[in-house]
């Protein structure tokens, strides 16, 4: 859940601070890849965080 809510916040202020746009807007509160923040990101990080004891190898 930590990766979720930094990859949330970082999505944000890098919006805000103009570093990327986004053109197209659902919701206006909402960022556009609040669900891929929240789900996609922290699921790849364990799943990498899992199986990466066994790459090493």
């Amino acid at each position: 859940m930590f990766i979720g809510i930094v990859s949330s916040i970082l999505d944000v202020i890098g919006a805000d601070i103009l570093l990327w746009g986004y053109p197209i807007k659902l919701f206006f509160m909402v960022p556009p890849l609040f669900p891929a923040d929240l789900t996609i990101i922290p699921v790849v990080f364990s799943l990498a965080y899992h199986y990466g004891k066994t790459w090493r190898r």
